[in-house]
């Protein structure tokens, strides 16, 4: 199919946008010219395989391998956190000092209530720290995704306009700015939606790990160095558990609230630090994978079995690791609906 000339072009994967003479918005794909907006969009943004644009009438909507999709009529919040996280996409394959692996993000539809989410500050001894958040908002799908603006807005104040820079101040100044946001949401409640999530904050120079979580854990693998003295290196930290002769676990306990409102009396987030090792992987995650229905008896997958599967492929590197966890969720999942949004981020120092 040839494609007519146009005023402007945007390239992404595996497709073309552009407007053409009339300044209508087109995309090429699969061989195929589809229209995704009769004016020219007042905003727009193309990365990957992802396509954002405002209409005229202010209606937000995401275009993604093939599909479009309106999410809301916020466009500047909406546009504001697309537009930080598809910046952020590209900061996350390019930080110095540990290797990243790449997200497990599989999305129940088009567009997920989970997300990451990351920032560089500087820390209060004038270094510098970077700051990943592993969420799970309140519903899953456009209701999902809608709120993740929300909670990615309210971080970004937080951390870049505040400047806050401890994990669990994070997250108190965030969840009153999410409660104060959804306070008159129309509802009895006033607002009871937010978050789960962890947010680690790696200080790149001394090897720290600085976190605070919220009904989401975290869990730190460390390989044995030292065969000879079992389990040598993790008997230095009593907060780690071997699982085998080769490698051992600490689990990051987090505090049972959300990030935003709820039954209880509104407490403090808890600080954590640990020092981290060369080889150390830290992985988080929302409760997606463990919750999903499948394998032969129709059950949830749950934690344990997918901490197994972690610590069984640690070994591997951690795009190997990916394609485990990616085929081990499809095979138990089978034929079955898929329950909620994925997410499983693995960090390797």
């Amino acid at each position: 199919t040839n494609i007519p000339a146009p005023s402007n072009f945007w390239t992404g994967e595996g497709f073309v946008a552009y407007y053409d003479q009339q300044g209508r918005l087109n995309i090429w794909y699969n061989g195929e010219i589809t229209e995704l907006s009769q004016n020219r969009p007042k905003d727009l943004l193309v990365q990957d395989n992802l396509l954002a644009f405002t209409d005229q009438g202010n209606n937000f909507y995401v275009w993604y391998n093939g599909k479009l999709q309106m999410l809301e009529r916020t466009q500047p919040l909406a546009m504001k956190a697309y537009r930080h996280i598809l910046v952020y996409k590209d900061q996350y394959s390019r930080l110095q000092g540990f290797y990243y692996g790449q997200p497990v993000q599989v999305s129940k539809d088009i567009v997920s209530g989970d997300f990451y989410w990351g920032s560089t500050i500087t820390n209060s001894n004038g270094g510098k720290n970077f700051i990943l958040v592993t969420a799970d908002s309140t519903g899953h799908g456009v209701p999902g995704s809608i709120m993740s603006m929300l909670n990615i807005s309210c971080l970004n104040e937080t951390i870049n306009a505040d400047k806050l820079v401890e994990a669990a101040d994070i997250l108190n100044a965030t969840r009153k700015k999410i409660i104060n946001h959804l306070s008159n949401d129309g509802s009895a409640e006033g607002g009871k939606d937010g978050m789960d999530c962890s947010l680690i904050s790696f200080d790149f120079q001394n090897k720290k790990l600085v976190y605070s979580a919220a009904n989401n854990p975290v869990w730190i693998v460390r390989e044995i160095k030292n065969k000879d003295e079992e389990f040598d290196n993790c008997r230095n930290d009593n907060s780690f558990n071997p699982f085998n002769s080769s490698f051992c676990i600490y689990e990051v306990k987090p505090d049972k609230m959300p990030v935003g409102k709820y039954s209880e009396e509104l407490k403090q987030f808890t600080l954590q630090k640990i020092d981290l090792q060369k080889g150390d992987t830290i992985y988080t995650f929302t409760d997606g994978f463990a919750d999903q229905f499948g394998g032969p008896k129709g059950k949830k997958f749950k934690y344990k079995q997918l901490e197994e599967l972690l610590l069984t492929t640690s070994h591997l590197t951690l795009d190997e690791q990916k394609e485990k966890l990616t085929t081990a969720f499809e095979q138990w999942r089978g034929n079955l609906e898929q329950v909620d949004d994925v997410c499983v981020i693995g960090i390797r120092v």
